[in-house]
């Protein structure tokens, strides 16, 4: 599993990618000051290290640059976040066929906050339930991953159940794994 710091850097770097993705297509002159705190904060927290070269050019992209999947991949991972979060024991994790929301993980995590310090004193220690819930995931991906690739069965619940899936096995993969880089984590099926 990975190590009670590395998991805090990647909650406060998710929270960062989470806020950057939904934030991409508002006015530039109301959100810029919120974009420009971001990669500040994550530095203050220690966890530049841990930001990934993909991630740093997203962080640093000036508003309404992002690629629209770029933009759309950033804004699913409130997903992972939430699994992580749920980890961490700061978050009740939401029923798979809802979309997570943002703003009250973020906020559970002390986004932007030198209080989110406190996330490295935060441990993952039910290993079952993390294991129990990677299998039920698993088990959803695969199910619905077979079903948005038919015409005949695709629907946009289906997209979004298939997309929560997605995100939550690479989180519980990648929690679950000794090391790695987060972007790394096999998605294969």
């Amino acid at each position: 599993m990975q190590t009670q710091e590395k998991i805090a850097k990647r909650a406060m770097i998710l929270s960062a990618l989470v806020c950057r993705g939904f934030i991409d297509m508002d006015s530039p002159s109301e959100v810029e000051e919120l974009r420009a705190r971001l990669l500040p904060w994550i530095d203050s927290m220690g966890a530049r290290e841990e930001v990934e070269k993909h991630e740093f050019v997203a962080l640093t992209a000036p508003l309404g640059t992002l690629e629209t999947q770029t933009r759309l991949n950033l804004v699913w991972v409130v997903e992972g976040l939430a699994v992580i979060a749920w980890g961490m024991g700061r978050y009740e994790l939401h029923d798979e066929s809802e979309v997570a929301d943002p703003q009250a993980i973020t906020q559970k995590l002390l986004f932007l906050s030198d209080k989110a310090k406190t996330l490295f004193e935060d441990d993952i220690k039910d290993m079952e339930r993390l294991q129990a819930l990677y299998e039920h995931s698993l088990t959803t991906l695969k199910e619905t991953h077979k079903l948005v690739q038919n015409p005949a069965t695709f629907t946009e619940d289906l997209s979004a159940k298939n997309s929560i899936a997605i995100e939550r096995v690479r989180a519980l993969k990648w929690l679950l794994a000794d090391s790695g880089a987060y972007s790394e984590v096999d998605m294969s099926l």
